[in-house]
C-alpha cells in the first residue's frame, strides 16, 4: 500500500491559503505520528 503524501493542504484550516504559502509551510514541517489523545502542543 502506498503511503499518502503528508501535506498541510489536506488540513481544512490551511485550505484557504494560497498554494505557495502552504508549500512554504510544508517545507518547514516535521511530521510525526502520535497516539490518540496524546498532547502535541504544550507551553
Amino acid at each position: 500500500m502506498a503511503r499518502q503524501i503528508e501535506t498541510l493542504a489536506n488540513i481544512p484550516m490551511f485550505q484557504a491559503m494560497g498554494r505557495a504559502v502552504v508549500k512554504a509551510l510544508d517545507a518547514r514541517c516535521t511530521w510525526r505520528r502520535v497516539a490518540t489523545r496524546e498532547w502535541v502542543i504544550d507551553y
